[in-house]
């Protein structure tokens, strides 16, 4: 009986459970598609690039790297660079990259056009 309760105890406490990552994944979708959108009506096609030692292209194919930054250009993101103080440092470039590898990813469409 008491593994029965714990049972359904858990059931209840986890089985509607959602995770967090799929509204913050829609949010930053949407502020990509926002940002993209204003980049478009300007005319700016530039790639984000790190910050870093040595630049990285998210989202890119090394072997297209040095074509796409030709074609479309490059503008840096701040806070990407490479020399962390802090495990929270760490996390939000990890959050930065990964905006950066969507908003490339799209913008490439409309630079190649």
């Amino acid at each position: 009986m008491k593994r029965l309760s714990l049972i359904l105890l858990l059931v209840l406490l986890f089985g509607c459970h959602y995770p967090k990552s799929s509204t913050s994944q829609k949010q930053a979708t949407s502020e990509v598609e926002l940002e993209l959108g204003q980049a478009v009506a300007n005319k700016d096609f530039r790639l984000y690039v790190t910050s870093g030692r040595r630049f990285t292209l998210p989202g890119v194919i090394k072997s297209e790297k040095e074509s796409l930054i030709s074609q479309c250009g490059r503008k840096f993101m701040f806070g990407t660079g490479d020399v962390f103080k802090s495990k929270q440092q760490r996390t939000e470039r990890k959050q930065k990259i990964a905006y950066m590898t969507q908003y490339n990813q799209l913008m490439i469409k409309y630079c190649q056009k």
